[in-house]
């Protein structure tokens, strides 16, 4: 019942979508249209910085970057390729949850690279 910030990196973030604390904020039974992560497209660590576009400034950690606007974020995953079912993407941006993402073209070499 209390209200904060939550963070988690690599495995640690993994384990709050896992348990739904993200995008939730609290425990649930997961359910096959959840959020999950998964292995990327190549099956192997990948490290590079990426190119993401700001889509929500209302966490206290994106607050200052505007709407919009183009970052470039270090970004090193062998589990972090996200699935999400449309319905729900549209109500995680709609909320302002989806903080950034990939910009396409860049997320298709991603997918593509090997």
């Amino acid at each position: 019942d209390r209200d904060g910030l939550i963070g988690g990196v690599c495995n640690g973030f993994q384990a709050l979508i896992k348990l739904g604390l993200v995008p939730y904020g609290m425990i649930i039974d997961a359910e096959e249209s959840c959020p999950t992560l998964t292995y990327n497209v190549i099956g192997r660590h990948q490290s590079r910085l990426v190119r993401t576009r700001v889509c929500s400034n209302l966490s206290p950690w994106m607050m200052h970057l505007p709407v919009g606007e183009v970052t470039t974020v270090p970004d090193a995953v062998l589990t972090g390729l996200g699935t999400v079912k449309t319905a729900r993407s549209c109500f995680y941006k709609s909320e302002g949850i989806t903080l950034d993402a990939y910009l396409e073209r860049h997320a298709a070499r991603l997918r593509a690279r090997p």
